[in-house]
């Protein structure tokens, strides 16, 4: 997601920061067995220095000291121009493997289900079916990426069609559909200051700045906020400042404490989209049998592979499905007795008739 420093709305720290760290692939690779056991394996680039900072991060990675953690480094080479000779170059790519068996998909399941009330984690939740037909066993598994509504107050689908958005999750026309978002960005941001504005001045009554007049106002307070340059962040204090002067009434400065923990909040919420679009994401599934049907980018033998960026989680359902079929040799097997036996009944049957 190209987000302009700009759009950010008092974002620039964050902005540099990323800049420093770029971007990591997160490989989350999930095995089902036919019995309906699973085991998950989690690659992520780095060492023991990222450990906490990459699984305490914005896509939920439960992983504790029940999983069993690997450090490993692979080395690549690569052959450069050096004047008039050439030399090889070599590239250790670190990397943290986190592995652990569940004895049921539900039990995965429960462990995403674990993460703090507090946290903003995007949700993940895990189902298998398994059904038998006889002939064949069929295993159906889904896994649901739900990301977190941030904004509650203003709703992407009102500056991007689902069209649009579609086209934004595969990098199709990103300038024309960046401005939207960053659109959606100012009016978002805007929209919980101006709540936390009217529930302030309901909580602490002025005579003359009420909920009547703020509500009047909004049209162009919302001009003069993006007009305004509060500076790297949004602290209440620039953020009190720029109220009373809008307003010409010093009554905002009784409302400190509302403005603080707004601001705080926005920060926050900027801060997770940013560290969630740094990100991209590899899902594997392998699955027991035939893969016959999924909604996966690519199939590689009975392995489903899907790939995303972290913007693709910031308003919908992102579903991952897959299905499979096991068959039963040994009800053939069973099938064909029977009907041998059958058969060997029925010849008896005719010959003493006979």
């Amino acid at each position: 997601m190209k987000i302009h420093i700009k759009a950010i709305l008092f974002f620039t720290i964050i902005v540099l920061a990323v800049s420093f760290t770029g971007c990591r692939e997160i490989t989350t690779t999930t095995r089902i067995f036919p019995d309906g056991s699973c085991e998950r394996t989690i690659v992520v680039p780095g060492d023991s220095t990222v450990v906490d900072s990459v699984f305490a991060g914005p896509f939920p990675m439960p992983v504790d000291s029940t999983w069993k953690i690997t450090y490993k480094m692979d080395s690549t080479f690569r052959t450069v121009d050096v004047g008039k000779g050439k030399k090889k170059e070599r590239k250790d790519n670190k990397r943290i493997l986190a592995q652990k068996q569940f004895q049921n998909v539900s039990a995965l399941n429960r462990l995403y289900g674990t993460k703090r009330k507090d946290s903003l984690q995007v949700k993940v939740d895990v189902c298998l079916n398994k059904k038998f037909r006889w002939f064949n066993t069929f295993y159906q598994y889904t896994e649901t990426i739900r990301p977190i509504v941030l904004f509650r107050n203003v709703p992407i689908k009102n500056f991007m069609t689902p069209e649009e958005l579609s086209l934004y999750y595969i990098k199709e026309d990103t300038l024309h559909l960046d401005k939207k978002v960053d659109q959606w960005l100012w009016k978002a941001a805007f929209e919980d200051v101006f709540e936390a504005l009217v529930y302030a001045s309901e909580t602490f009554p002025d005579k003359i700045l009420t909920p009547e007049a703020i509500h009047a106002s909004k049209d162009s307070l919302f001009a003069a906020f993006k007009r305004a340059d509060l500076g790297d962040n949004l602290e209440s204090k620039k953020l009190a400042i720029f109220l009373s002067k809008f307003y010409g009434n010093n009554a905002v400065n009784m409302w400190r404490p509302q403005l603080d923990e707004v601001a705080k909040s926005i920060i926050r919420k900027q801060e997770f989209l940013m560290a969630l679009d740094t990100e991209s994401y590899v899902n594997e599934i392998i699955m027991p049998g035939l893969i016959f049907d999924t909604n996966a980018s690519t199939v590689e033998g009975n392995k489903a592979v899907w790939k995303f960026d972290g913007k693709r989680l910031f308003w919908e359902n992102y579903v991952l499905r897959v299905e499979s079929r096991v068959a039963n040799p040994w009800a053939i097997w069973v099938t064909a007795g029977l009907f041998l036996a059958a058969l060997a009944v029925l010849t008896v049957s005719f010959i003493r008739r006979k």
